[in-house]
């Protein structure tokens, strides 16, 4: 894989994050990709696993239809392989800050991300 390809699926997943963009999200992915998230409700013994870009479109559907900003930080690219920090931030002041994995096909495409966050309490 080229590290232009990874670039690009970076900078797109980048613009579509902070903007809330399910559609430009959902296209970074493979039909058959995996999501793992590791949260307060789902820690590493019991992390949420979802499989498929449907399953994972409904994810950011619901990360989406909530009122809170995204802002990416901290991004590293290689080649076939993604990883960063997401700041997040509710109305009423709550942060969440995840560090996310991603992992690249041939063609850019995500095959599996792996999300871990921390909840301000």
């Amino acid at each position: 894989m080229l590290a232009s390809t990874s670039n690009q699926t970076a900078q797109k997943l980048h613009m579509a994050l902070e903007k809330c963009d399910l559609n430009m999200v959902v296209s970074c992915f493979n039909e058959d990709c995996a999501l793992e998230v590791i949260d307060q409700n789902h820690p590493p013994s019991k992390s949420l696993k979802l499989n498929g870009k449907k399953a994972i479109s409904e994810y950011y559907k619901d990360i989406f239809g909530r009122q809170m900003t995204h802002r990416i930080d901290q991004e590293i690219v290689g080649d076939g392989q993604i990883a960063f920090t997401e700041s997040c931030q509710y109305p009423d002041g709550t942060r969440v800050v995840a560090a996310e994995v991603f992992e690249l096909s041939a063609d850019g495409k995500i095959n599996r991300q792996t999300n871990v966050q921390a909840w301000e309490a």
